[in-house]
């Protein structure tokens, strides 16, 4: 198995793979599939929204918001 791959959910039907279905697709480091079929399947997602790419929060995603922290005001 690649080392990258990507989650996509199917929005129309796609070989055998049912509708609502969630794939896994083996990619390069730079989200390209090594398969040509889905390399033209992504391409053409753009126009006919085919499939849906999952972007997954995960805990060393540096881009969450995080609670900014406030410092406690001193009473007099």
């Amino acid at each position: 198995m690649s080392k990258y791959s990507v989650k996509v959910k199917i929005n129309k039907k796609i070989n055998n793979a049912p509708i609502g279905s969630i794939v896994i697709i083996p990619t390069d480091e730079h989200g390209k599939p090594y398969d040509p079929f889905w390399r033209k399947i992504f391409k053409d997602s753009k126009i006919d929204q085919s499939i849906e790419i999952i972007h997954e929060k995960n805990n060393m995603d540096t881009t969450q918001d995080k609670p900014e922290r406030v410092k406690a005001k001193k009473s007099s």
